[in-house]
């Protein structure tokens, strides 16, 4: 009974970021505010809406502003590039700024349906941006939009557009689809510009599911014996000593498992594994006394029900 512990990919992009909302907030606009430059130079005014005006409202991060005067110009010029343009960048900002799930999704399917359009129309010297941004946004929708994001990635980076985000989101949309060696090697290209933890963590979580057991080992002690985060060594501990438990290696899986909780007892994760250890070493009444613990810290693990039920 050693089921997979839950390889959440999207929570590592949502802690990365948490961890670094305002960095990663600047990269996005310095990102798209040299696209929106030049989208500017595309029409210097008409219907009505002074252009200039959303240039100012949009480098003062007015977003909301930006995306009612665009959705207002795209009611009477519904494939204007310039506008659908906007609408989408503005949408996907205020989609990152929304605290409730069904905005947030409302505001990513505006994004999805501006930025198509100027597609279809024709983004012209701007059409690596759109895609970048479109591939983001395909990603906030989930595994099964998966394939779309990378196929928008993988177009913006055949003309060499090089946000400092975009292989990060490729590798974890990759890993979305199960695709774990792309997934390493568009880790491996972001983490030689932001060698992150994080990012680590990534790599060696796809090299587990490659079954590249070393390799995974060896980001993974790295992680472990460099890293200041005390929740990516719990989580590092928690994943190398499941590695050592599939190889039969107790003693070394138990040592990782302990250290994880005597950081962090209250990691559902480490107590899941160490009651599949106990499990492993014929010990069902300390296996299932950890399970439990599991699933009082965290009511939704279904792998600590199943083996509870069984």
């Amino acid at each position: 009974m050693t089921g997979k512990v839950r390889s959440n990919y999207g929570a590592i992009i949502q802690r990365k970021r948490a961890l670094k909302s305002l960095a990663l907030l600047l990269v996005f606009v310095l990102a798209v505010s040299s696209v929106v430059a030049s989208v500017f130079a595309w029409r210097n005014r008409g219907n009505g809406i002074n252009r200039s005006t959303v240039d100012v409202l949009w480098r003062n991060s007015e977003y909301e502003s930006v995306f009612g005067l665009s959705s207002e110009a795209l009611a009477a010029k519904p494939l204007d590039p310039y506008w659908l343009v906007l609408n989408g960048f503005s949408a996907y900002q205020l989609a990152a700024a929304q605290t409730g799930a069904e905005q947030e999704a409302a505001y990513i399917d505006a994004c999805i349906r501006s930025l198509r359009k100027a597609m279809l129309v024709g983004a012209g010297r701007n059409e690596a941006g759109v895609r970048y941004v479109l591939g983001k946004a395909y990603y906030q929708k989930g595994e099964a939009y998966a394939e779309l994001a990378v196929d928008q990635f993988e177009l913006a980076r055949s003309v060499s557009y090089r946000p400092a985000d975009l292989d990060e989101y490729l590798g974890l949309s990759y890993a979305a689809l199960g695709k774990y060696r792309e997934s390493v090697i568009a880790f491996s290209r972001a983490l030689g510009d932001d060698p992150s933890d994080l990012l680590i963590l990534a790599i060696a979580r796809s090299y587990t599911e490659l079954g590249e057991n070393d390799a995974a080992k060896a980001y993974l002690v790295r992680l472990i014996e460099n890293s200041k985060d005390i929740a990516i060594i719990i989580k590092s501990r928690t994943l190398l000593g499941r590695l050592f438990l599939a190889a039969g290696e107790l003693d070394a899986a138990e040592l990782h498992f302990l250290a994880a909780l005597e950081a962090d007892d209250s990691n559902a994760d480490a107590h899941l594994s160490l009651g599949d250890l106990f499990d492993k070493k014929g010990d069902a009444i300390k296996a299932r006394a950890e399970w439990r613990k599991s699933i009082r810290i965290d009511p939704a693990n279904e792998n600590a029900r199943s083996r509870l039920s069984s």
